[in-house]
């Protein structure tokens, strides 16, 4: 019987791998929820192109794996880890993980969720954030949807800046409910600061119900 406990042990697993920026602004996911004791996997690969005085450049590419697991119809746990690359630098590179909790406000068209992520680098000391995401869906059928999401990144330091992250995405598959293909774009500010970033991926989540024994 497929127990919480070991889906715990998982995420911990999960986060020794990714101990050893940019923000991530990503999200490959919509307002559905995985029902009671449904598991979902999840990868993904993004590009961030960051602009400022009307200079647009390369600023990392980023690869993702996640986890979920539904708590029940209206709660789920998800993890999620990030390898954020940069272009100029093949051997430089950050950590990116978290655990968030996702709650469903109107089915399949409304939920919220709140990670709490770090971000770390060999040598240096890791960045700690919350990132509160609100995210809403409009299904046209079981076959595509329309996702857009919102979220604030909260770091956990004195005087930091709040980037502010918008995404836009579709979920295509010929049933919704079991796997999705997500392209998605982004876009990232920092009312603080002076410059943007732009981001285009693509995700692939599967979902399924563990045997029972």
């Amino acid at each position: 019987m497929f127990m919480p406990y070991r889906f715990i042990f998982l995420l911990f697993i999960v986060f020794l791998f990714a101990i050893g920026c940019v923000p991530i602004n990503s999200c490959f996911d919509s307002a559905r929820m995985l029902q009671k004791n449904q598991v979902s996997v999840k990868g993904n690969y993004s590009s961030y192109i960051y602009n400022e005085n009307n200079e647009s450049n390369s600023s990392n590419y980023n690869y993702g794996i996640g986890l979920g697991y539904g708590i029940s119809d209206r709660l789920n746990i998800q993890s999620r880890y990030e390898l954020i690359t940069f272009p100029d630098n093949s051997t430089d590179f950050y950590h990116y993980f978290d655990i968030a909790a996702k709650y469903s406000f109107i089915t399949n068209r409304l939920a919220g969720s709140l990670p709490f992520g770090v971000y770390a680098a060999q040598g240096e000391e890791p960045t700690f954030v919350t990132s509160p995401r609100v995210i809403a869906s409009y299904p046209f059928d079981n076959h595509i949807e329309l996702t857009c999401s919102a979220k604030a990144d909260l770091f956990f330091e004195e005087d930091s800046d709040i980037p502010l992250g918008f995404t836009f995405g579709l979920g295509l598959s010929r049933d919704l409910n079991i796997w999705a293909l997500r392209p998605e774009a982004g876009y990232m500010i920092n009312p603080g600061g002076s410059g943007t970033s732009f981001t285009f991926g693509i995700g692939l989540n599967y979902n399924f119900s563990p045997v029972h024994r």
